[in-house]
């Protein structure tokens, strides 16, 4: 009885795998079949493409529904115009594919109904009017770009010269040329952006922001002193304007903001100028306390009585003393100062380390070296 059952479970295991077996290969013949079916079928939808008769090309084109990878094979290279727009025209709604043909198509028409189609999306026509291989294509995207921030976008990441010239003709929005100008400020064409600029708002602005020399010079001669209130402004008209009528005129504006003639003096690019700034800032020294304005004066100052004035009010400053007994090209200047640092060891020892001019060593030394001091630091050393 065990034996018969024995028998019969492995009879029963056989029939099963041959079943399954059965049903593998059954599976593997009709999944062989429908590839080769499938094969069969796209090589005679090609050969209706290749051939070109235009009943049969439409109908197959409805057969191959959204297969866009091929729709923009035909868009790109079937030989039959009516073929290549019937594609294009399948792939409405499809940005991606219609953009690939505005940039790559080698046929005009094609690139021009796929342009069409891309009409209302500024973000395909900025991709297409920077990157597009064809002029022609990439200007006529352009034309269809309405915002200047678009434009712009264009501009900032085309490859080709012609389309940025382009797009700078279109700008007309001062604040989209200000950002030009900013970000764009190692090429040429920020120069032709600053003279589209006429705004002294818009000028004012791009004058204080971080552009070149060169430029902060066209920026300042498009710039009248009458239309600027901005003593900061002023203060760069005045240091770098091509005019010295111009430049005069915006130092005298600025006159109350001594620490701005002093910028003037240190900065401005013409002689003339930093001469008038250095007196402009001597007539200055009774009535300001900024230490930065009355060290450039006790420095610099052609006037003695001003020079020595500036160094009286600076007597609590030792860091400028000990700059002005260092730095001063003026030997009463170079001895004031030391005099003034007589209760400051510290300080004295410091210009004997960096002074480069013997009279100021010599005086400190002769200072340090007074019996008084020296006990005293003595002391102080040793407490």
């Amino acid at each position: 009885m065990a034996t018969r059952l024995s028998s019969k479970r492995k009879v029963s295991k056989r029939v099963k795998r041959s079943r399954e077996k059965s049903r593998r290969g059954r599976k593997a013949v009709a999944k062989s079949a429908l590839k080769e079916e499938r094969s069969s079928r796209f090589k005679k939808l090609a050969e209706v493409f290749v051939k070109g008769k235009k009943k049969e090309v439409l109908e197959a084109l409805k057969k191959l529904g959204n297969k866009a990878r091929v729709l923009i094979e035909i868009a790109c290279f079937s030989r039959y115009k009516f073929l290549r727009l019937a594609a294009v025209s399948q792939l409405d709604g499809d940005l991606d594919a219609l953009i690939e043909i505005a940039k790559y198509a080698p046929c005009e028409e094609t690139r021009m109904a796929a342009l069409e189609a891309l009409s209302h999306s500024d973000s395909a026509l900025v991709e297409v009017a920077s990157f597009s291989l064809f002029k022609n294509t990439r200007f006529l995207a352009l034309d269809l770009l309405l915002e200047d921030s678009n434009i712009y976008k264009v501009f900032s990441q085309t490859p080709y010269r012609n389309t940025k010239d382009a797009c700078l003709e279109r700008l007309e929005s001062e604040d989209v040329l200000k950002k030009l100008v900013v970000e764009h400020s190692s090429s040429n064409y920020a120069k032709k952006a600053i003279s589209k600029i006429t705004s002294p708002e818009i000028l004012s602005l791009l004058l204080l922001s971080n552009i070149p020399l060169s430029f902060k010079k066209s920026v300042a001669n498009k710039l009248s002193v009458d239309e600027v209130s901005d003593p900061q402004v002023l203060c760069e008209i005045a240091k770098y304007a091509g005019e010295e009528e111009k430049r005069c005129a915006a130092l005298e504006l600025i006159i109350d903001y001594p620490w701005l003639v002093k910028e003037v003096s240190q900065e401005s690019t013409y002689p003339s100028t930093r001469s008038l700034a250095l007196m402009l800032l001597s007539d200055s020294v009774n009535t300001t306390d900024d230490p930065t304005v009355l060290t450039e004066v006790a420095c610099y100052s052609p006037y003695s009585e001003c020079r020595l004035e500036a160094v009286k009010k600076l007597k609590d400053s030792y860091a400028a003393l000990v700059h002005l007994a260092t730095k001063s090209r003026y030997s009463d200047v170079r001895r004031q100062a030391v005099e003034n640092l007589t209760n400051n060891p510290e300080a004295l020892r410091s210009i004997i380390r960096l002074s480069p001019y013997s009279d100021s060593r010599k005086r400190a030394y002769q200072l340090l070296s007074d019996p008084s001091v020296f006990k005293q630091e003595l002391e102080r050393i040793l407490g």
